[in-house]
């Protein structure tokens, strides 16, 4: 098919395309209203060396990661559990290093804000007492700037995602209207009958061609 006649497809079907990924967007964002929210709540502590050189620096780094890697663990869960009263996992809990800002952050998932909220400030302040406990048994306390940025949490909705959902209802309703006209197309008699299809098929020139009323 020329570029000519792919436009003239799209011309006579071209609605099809249209309402598919009318619907399909219609019912991704229906699907976001009944989705359950899932809010994320964002705590920062710092860990910068004392002294900038760059083996405190290193050791400093290496501390933060050891520390991110073992988040949370079984002492910390239960703690936070037996402080906040909630009952959560280890899902619900994540850390992260950030080795250019120096910065650790502490992250807790929940339903609502204030569930979300309330568990990242107590996971950060029960983080941060017990390795500050930890860094002051090894010596490393007196060269460690080691505090918490924030005590009150960054509060985010994450989920659902209204623009990815719906961006992805119209993609799904798109593709599959291009289907069902390409689909349309193929079985259209007058496309599958032509000249150069008939040859194609079968090892004979075509002489002429009946139409019926």
């Amino acid at each position: 098919m020329t570029w000519s006649e792919y436009g003239r497809l799209l011309l006579r079907h071209g609605w099809l395309i249209v309402a598919g990924a009318a619907v399909c967007g219609a019912l991704a964002l229906g699907l976001t209203t009944v989705q359950e929210p899932v809010f994320r709540a964002r705590a920062r502590i710092s860990m910068i060396p004392g002294v900038m050189d760059w083996r405190m620096r290193d050791l400093t780094k290496e501390l933060a990661r050891n520390a991110v890697a073992t988040f949370p663990s079984d002492e910390l869960l239960a703690a936070v559990q037996d402080q906040t009263g909630l009952q959560t996992d280890a899902d619900d809990l994540r850390a992260g290093w950030d080795d250019g800002e120096l910065i650790i952050t502490i992250e807790a998932f929940a339903g609502d804000a204030a569930t979300a909220g309330i568990l990242a400030r107590t996971a950060a302040t029960e983080f941060h007492s017990r390795r500050s406990l930890q860094f002051t048994e090894q010596d490393f306390i007196e060269f460690i700037e080691f505090e918490i940025r924030n005590r009150e949490p960054e509060l985010q909705q994450v989920a659902p995602n209204v623009m990815t959902n719906v961006l992805a209802g119209l993609f799904v309703g798109f593709a599959a209207g291009l289907a069902l006209v390409l689909i349309l197309h193929w079985r259209d008699e007058e496309w599958l009958l032509t000249r150069q299809a008939i040859e194609k098929s079968v090892p004979q020139p075509v002489l002429g061609r009946l139409r019926s009323n």
